[in-house]
């Protein structure tokens, strides 16, 4: 008997044994699983709180660009990155693309997790604004013809004081309407001499006075490849096949440089533009688009048989601009500050923007162009022959000069002036 209560003894403490040994390995089992669903759930954690810490990044870097000025957002080089934080995590943003679309790329890091997310910012540019050309000639104060001098077409003032438009020579002529500021006195605006008639009927009064605003100078292109400088002399020549910057182009002895244009649109910044004697040929069928730093200086040709809205030069400097004797020049010519004079034989084929004080054109120049835009500025005309809508200032005319309106004029044309070149973002699609 004693036997077999020792053996049940034994066959008990076996089973004790293995029910143990299965109970550990069972909460071993249970303890590994937990672990392993507390670090899926820490990860599944991380992984959130990246996401939103990147899309944190985005809508911070939104807000920032769209509280920009203007002129910080024309400012604003692509590629370009940064990092910040909320709270105690970092975001990285990458800025890719062009102001007319912004690539940002945000990435959130929470612990050894990262997340990244993509939004598009699309960029609205008004690069010009749409200026009333329906006239001949547009001044803000006053007018005065002398000699034989001559409008062809309306004249538009914003001006009412008496004697505003002054026909001070017997040849003057005025062929068009006048249309006046509002509130202006249609009999007493017109001075003349008592012999020359007018129909008074043929002055109105403005609904409202016009706004011509001053033009601007577009940003000049960065990072070109810089070429040093060109100096053509003797027998030399030169074509420049590729955009670039140069310190100094110079052109003496009637040597021509070539620009090839292809198909496209070239782009040539130079710090001074010195055509000492010489030739600017066009080869191509594309665009040229010439930016002037510092100094321009033209005694030649400018695209001499060529069409004007081919090229446009761009000059920032302020030294005055003299185009005279047999230079001639087919190119739209956008200028800051410098002050411009056409004179003795010289022309110009082409639009003249500017936000210069004084313009004159004088002796045997002549212009052919759609518009003179220069709303800042006294304009003095004595040349025979000149055809363009005028926004001026002021304006003299004098000697002969016979000022027509364009015939291929629209009533609209886009120039680029203070408060246009607004850029507006506008939220695109999420990655």
């Amino acid at each position: 008997m004693r036997k077999i209560i020792e053996d049940e003894r034994g066959s008990l403490l076996v089973t004790v044994l293995m029910i143990g040994l299965i109970l550990i390995i069972l909460s071993t089992a249970l303890a590994t699983l937990s672990l392993s669903e507390i670090k899926d759930t820490a990860a599944s954690r991380d992984k959130t709180q990246a996401y939103y810490v990147a899309r944190s990044g985005v809508e911070a870097t939104v807000q920032k660009l769209m509280n920009m000025t203007n002129v910080e957002k024309k400012n604003i080089r692509f590629p370009t990155s940064f990092t910040g934080n909320i709270g105690a995590h970092e975001y990285l943003v990458e800025l890719t693309g062009s102001l007319e679309e912004i690539k940002i790329e945000s990435t959130g890091k929470v612990n050894a997790r990262e997340e990244t997310v993509t939004h598009i910012l699309k960029g609205d540019i008004n690069s010009s604004t749409e200026i009333e050309l329906d006239m001949a000639v547009f001044a803000q104060e006053n007018i005065i013809l002398d000699g034989s001098a001559k409008i062809h077409g309306d004249i538009v003032m914003n001006a009412t004081k008496p004697g505003s438009i002054d026909l001070a020579g017997g040849g003057t002529g005025i062929n068009g309407d006048i249309y006046i500021g509002p509130g202006g006195d249609k009999e007493k605006f017109l001075k003349k001499p008592d012999w020359m008639d007018f129909d008074v009927k043929k002055i109105h009064n403005l609904p409202s006075q016009r706004v011509y605003s001053s033009p601007t100078m577009p940003d000049f292109p960065e990072n070109l490849f810089s070429y040093g400088n060109i100096t053509l002399g003797g027998n030399d020549s030169y074509t420049i096949s590729e955009d670039g910057y140069f310190n100094e182009i110079k052109i003496m002895s009637n040597t021509r440089l070539t620009i090839d244009v292809g198909s496209e649109e070239r782009i040539i910044r130079v710090k001074r533009l010195n055509i000492e004697q010489g030739y600017i040929d066009i080869k191509g069928t594309g665009k040229l688009k010439i930016y002037v730093d510092e100094y321009f200086y033209v005694k030649g040709f400018i695209n001499q048989k060529g069409n004007s809205e081919q090229v446009t030069i761009y000059y920032n400097g302020d030294n005055k601009v003299t185009i005279s004797n047999e230079t001639k020049m087919a190119a739209n010519f956008y200028s800051g500050n410098a002050n411009l004079s056409i004179t003795g034989g010289g022309g110009l084929k082409g639009n003249i923007i500017s936000a210069a004080s004084n313009i004159d054109i004088s002796g045997g120049a002549i212009v052919e162009a759609i518009v003179v835009y220069a709303p800042n500025a006294y304009i003095h005309i004595s040349a025979n022959k000149f055809t363009g809508a005028i926004i001026s200032k002021a304006l003299r005319a004098t000697g002969n000069a016979q000022l027509h309106y364009p015939s291929n004029a629209s009533d609209f044309i886009p120039i680029e002036t203070e408060g246009s070149g607004d850029i507006q973002f506008e939220r695109g699609i999420w990655k």
